[in-house]
């Protein structure tokens, strides 16, 4: 039987990970604040999420840092990146393909940008506080780069368009799709 990675796998071993991965210890911390609210009601969304983050991490971090996380898995383990299963060896000598997105056309960058301003500007003039705490900040960072839609050679997302190392920092910032 194959030892595929799968979300579910991923949440049982986040408090594990949060010890080797910085960026872990904030979802695992979440994860378990949320769990004791409403029992496993989010279990999907955080496993989904903590996943998704991995495969950025395994694609995009250094060599050490993919290794630290695919050993919690397994000599065995395999990862489906883009439809794809791959071997813990093909991840880490690279051996994947890595995609660009496509952006919004100038014309929907420069409403999107609008319409962000002038809701942020608003906001900001009644409750006069201009950025995200540094927990948010990064819980932001790791929903964003866990998302299907962000570009990881230009770090954006292709929905909107914005720099996501920007558009997270402020407070009453939207992500289009939701998330935060």
């Amino acid at each position: 039987m194959k030892n595929v990675l799968t979300p579910k796998k991923v949440i049982l071993k986040l408090e594990e990970l949060s010890f080797e991965v910085d960026d872990f210890k904030i979802l695992f911390d979440e994860y378990r604040s949320n769990a004791e609210g409403c029992g496993t009601c989010e279990d999907g969304v955080f496993a989904l999420t903590a996943y998704n983050y991995i495969i950025y991490i395994l694609k995009f971090s250094e060599r050490d840092i993919a290794k630290k996380i695919l050993d919690k898995f397994g000599d065995d383990v395999e990862v489906v990146i883009g439809g794809k299963l791959y071997s813990r060896d093909e991840i880490l000598d690279g051996k994947f393909e890595k995609t660009k997105k496509k952006m919004p056309p100038v014309l929907d960058l420069l409403l999107n940008f609008f319409r962000s301003v002038s809701s942020f500007f608003i906001k900001f003039i009644v409750k006069r506080e201009l950025f995200a705490s540094r927990r948010e900040l990064k819980k932001r960072l790791i929903i964003c780069k866990s998302c299907s839609e962000f570009d990881v050679e230009s770090e954006r997302c292709s929905v909107c368009g914005c720099y996501v190392g920007i558009k997270t920092k402020f407070k009453y910032a939207e992500c289009p799709r939701e998330k935060w």
